[in-house]
């Protein structure tokens, strides 16, 4: 069936089967079970859900995104590369604490095909005592000796408040999975916006009031609490007593690889070391342009890898379905992200001191590093997607170990050489060891490894073209005011960029636009 026939019949066919999420325990009389069931998977027309999806999740990082990109430049205005480091450096610390946390849990809660309210109350009562005790610990080892020989007293301050989000993180697992499961995307969008805006008046209020790292610190705190109670509200599910070791076990069990693959990516091992070895300022250096990239990554990124994973996890048995989905998902997060790391990339010597001021002019390097990085990173988390979704986290478990203990070595390596070098040697290794996750992704669902390289080519010229251009109209371009610049190259950039796209790929984009539109008709529907 040809790759545009096939995504219009997952995403066309069968009858709506809505998802109305009711506290039937507590309202109707029924058993907790009932309850639980109505988080089912979406089994009738999916396609409508995950176009939908792809909406709300879209709007669920579209919002934040620009309200994190406003709070990024005010704070970028007003603290230095060093305070940024500080708190980078006590973030990092408690990320690198809830790693080891069982907040991975909450992914296969979405996968498990019988899942019953003695999973979910066992799940959340291990993930709140863990959150608790993990605080404590946290606390006993940096306000103990280790702490006054290791750690700057300004981050030592931080950890107590930042601590917290351990406990309100992981007291959010359950109904954040609950709210991924049955794809109610417009609740989770309601989650991050909510505690995106409360926490940006926070933050830019409290900078003006000249309380500096702090004010970083509380937006982080607020963030978390806002979500958790913002998480509870939008489910009915409450957690009732009934723990079971059993359950938890059937949980356990499946969730070992992803909990490996979350300890790998939160652990910010890299982080810590920057800022132990190269000191706060080249931490906040680095933090710096990892947090530009991240701003790009989650708005592109993070929208269809919330779907794909949700969307493929119910195709487990449908391969056909699955292989369109996931081959047109890879070509969209492609076709966005080249064109939108590529383009920073190439203006990123002219935004950065216009926007962020001239105290990031070091950190413009470093940028294109990342952004480097980030034609990739989209690309990963679609992977991601696919294989946590086929039951397959203990792949990608290996594939991330290898990838961050490389990362180790090279931070270890270049340490003493400056940021630019170490975001450089980081990138080289992210290229290295990629194929390893093309490998992964067309083995899982046996998908010809050219007709998936395929998906890349156009995005690839594209952004060569786009690069091309930038790179020959800049001499004419030195005399304009750094605004007028900065405006026509992007103009001039994207203009490139969507044209050459276009004519490489009409069909495909023609797809996703029709995708587009039926989203509109779902949505009035």
């Amino acid at each position: 069936m040809p790759n545009c026939v096939a995504l219009r019949y997952v995403c066309c066919t069968a009858r709506e089967n809505a998802l109305k999420p009711a506290d039937t325990d507590r309202v109707s009389g029924k058993t907790p079970d009932a309850a639980v069931a109505s988080y089912a998977y979406s089994t009738a027309n999916r396609g409508k859900a995950a176009i939908k999806g792809v909406f709300w999740s879209g709007l669920n990082v579209l919002v934040p995104t620009t309200v994190s990109a406003i709070v990024f430049v005010v704070s970028s205005r007003i603290l230095g590369p060093t305070e940024f480091g500080l708190v980078a450096l006590a973030t990092s610390i408690v990320a690198f604490t809830l790693a080891f946390a069982p907040g991975a849990l909450g992914e296969v809660l979405v996968q498990q095909a019988n899942l019953k309210q003695r999973h979910l109350d066992s799940v959340f009562w291990v993930c709140v005592g863990c959150g608790t005790a993990f605080y404590i610990l946290l606390l006993l080892v940096f306000f103990s000796w280790p702490g006054d020989v290791f750690v700057d007293p300004q981050v030592r301050t931080l950890l107590p408040l930042l601590g917290l989000r351990l406990i309100f993180d992981l007291a959010a697992t359950v109904p954040n999975a609950l709210i991924i499961r049955s794809m109610s995307f417009h609740q989770m969008a309601l989650r991050t916006i909510s505690s995106s805006l409360i926490s940006a008046c926070l933050c830019i209020a409290l900078l003006f009031a000249g309380y500096g790292i702090w004010a970083l610190a509380i937006s982080q705190l607020s963030i978390s609490v806002v979500s958790f109670v913002v998480a509870f509200w939008s489910v009915n599910w409450r957690p009732g007593l009934n723990f079971s070791a059993d359950a938890f076990r059937d949980v356990w069990r499946t969730g070992l690889f992803a909990s490996g693959n979350r300890l790998l990516q939160m652990m910010s091992i890299d982080q810590m070391l920057i800022g132990f070895l190269a000191g706060p300022a080249a931490l906040g250096i680095f933090n710096f342009a990892r947090r530009l990239f991240s701003l790009i990554n989650d708005l592109i990124g993070a929208s269809f890898a919330n779907v794909s994973h949700s969307l493929l996890s119910s195709l487990q048995s449908e391969r056909d379905k699955a292989k369109e989905a996931f081959l047109l998902a890879s070509f969209a997060s492609a076709a966005a992200s080249f064109g939108a790391f590529g383009g920073l990339g190439a203006i990123a010597g002219d935004v950065i001191p216009v926007v962020f001021g001239d105290n990031w002019v070091s950190a413009v390097q470093p940028v294109q590093a990342f952004c480097a990085m980030g034609l990739l990173s989209s690309i990963g988390l679609v992977q991601w997607a696919l294989i946590s979704s086929q039951g397959r986290n203990d792949r990608w478990f290996y594939y991330q170990a290898i990838s961050q203990a490389l990362t180790l070595v090279v931070v270890l390596a270049v340490a003493d050489r400056g940021v630019f070098a170490i975001t450089c040697a980081i990138a080289a290794k992210t290229f290295l060891v990629f194929p390893a996750a093309i490998m992964l992704s067309v083995q899982t669902l046996h998908i010809d490894v050219k007709r998936y390289l395929a998906q890349f080519v156009s995005p690839t010229v594209a952004t060569l073209a786009m690069l091309a251009v930038l790179y020959l109209i800049s001499p004419y371009l030195s005399e304009m005011a750094a605004w007028e610049r900065i405006g026509t190259k992007i103009l001039l950039g994207a203009t490139c960029y969507l044209a050459v796209l276009l004519v490489l790929s009409r069909q495909r984009v023609r797809v996703l636009l029709e995708l587009l539109v039926n989203r509109r008709k779902a949505a009035a529907a």
